[in-house]
């Protein structure tokens, strides 16, 4: 095996010049190396790059381990990281789980299994599907179906006219921590299932670049009320993270969204993310009107 799994390397800073292949090859911004890295605390992050496939291994919320296939380009083969992956777990009693999968790349997993002598069975799940805007559309607010996305617009304008949007700068970290902290006060650590987003997004500002990412924030006055994070993950699409609001202001998330989609409007597609089977969540991003849901495929090996 090239490098066996109990030795995959845990995300470190200095690694993020080593997945620059890969910036611009993902499906989901689960797998980019952003989400990754801020995350590798709670889930264990851990990877292992091939010549063409970056993998990357982890434990879910119930302690299951799981791995994930990123291919530099569309030609690229998961044939061998597959293999080395199966063989692994098979030897530690373990039917090998994979993540993340588009599908249109759920050919790539049933022949690499048929080569090894396996049988791949395949399935997703509704609250992990991402949604997924057509950036005009999402921009432009037309058409019958974004009358609530029209309504929520025009009622922020019209009672918070003093709004102001502002590309994010060093000195105003504090700012994004203390909406955090107003956005915290409302919830329950202990039912943070996920686990802690706050001390996500703080790694996540340890490999902050501008080059790479755009953190958009409101204010009205000098008050701090909310900030995204997105970040180009494919050629087609920008995704979305960390959104965070210290009110929760009828508009102004897609207000925010939407002045930072005017900056990348030749980008055909946004990724908002999934729900995760929160309703309330659900309910604000089908207001916003998906074009489509992008299926999270996991595969299991048998």
């Amino acid at each position: 095996m090239k490098n066996s799994v109990d030795i995959y390397n845990n995300f470190e800073r200095s690694d993020m010049e080593l997945f620059r292949k890969f910036r611009y090859s993902n499906n989901f911004g689960d797998t980019s190396f952003s989400l990754l890295y801020a995350w590798g605390e709670r889930f264990d992050y851990r990877f292992c790059l091939y010549d063409d496939v970056a993998a990357f291994t982890g434990t879910d919320v119930d302690g299951e381990t799981g791995f994930a296939l990123v291919k530099s380009s569309p030609g690229s083969s998961i044939d061998e990281a597959f293999s080395d992956i199966c063989e692994y777990c098979f030897e530690k009693g373990i039917s090998p789980t994979f993540e993340y999968i588009d599908e249109h790349e759920l050919g790539d997993y049933i022949s690499a299994a048929e080569k090894i002598g396996r049988k791949a069975e395949y399935f997703y799940m509704d609250k992990y599907s991402d949604y997924i805007y057509d950036t005009n559309e999402f921009i432009s607010m037309s058409g019958k179906c974004n009358k609530n996305k029209r309504g929520g617009y025009n009622y922020f304008r019209k009672y918070y006219p003093d709004v102001r949007y502002v590309h994010y700068q060093n000195d105003m970290y504090d700012d994004c921590m203390k909406i955090f902290d107003k956005w915290c006060s409302s919830y329950d650590c202990d039912k943070c299932y996920y686990g802690c987003e706050k001390r996500a997004f703080e790694r996540f500002m340890e490999i902050y670049d501008e080059e790479y990412h755009k953190i958009g924030m409101t204010y009205i006055g000098d008050k701090p009320l909310s900030f995204a994070v997105c970040e180009q993950i494919n050629e087609n699409t920008v995704s979305y993270y960390f959104q965070k609001n210290s009110e929760r202001i009828r508009g102004l998330t897609y207000w925010l969204n939407r002045q930072m989609a005017l900056e990348h409007e030749k980008i055909k597609f946004i990724d908002l993310g999934e729900d995760m089977g929160l309703e309330g969540l659900a309910a604000d991003k089908k207001q916003l009107c998906p074009c489509t849901m992008l299926k999270k495929y996991t595969v299991k090996i048998r």
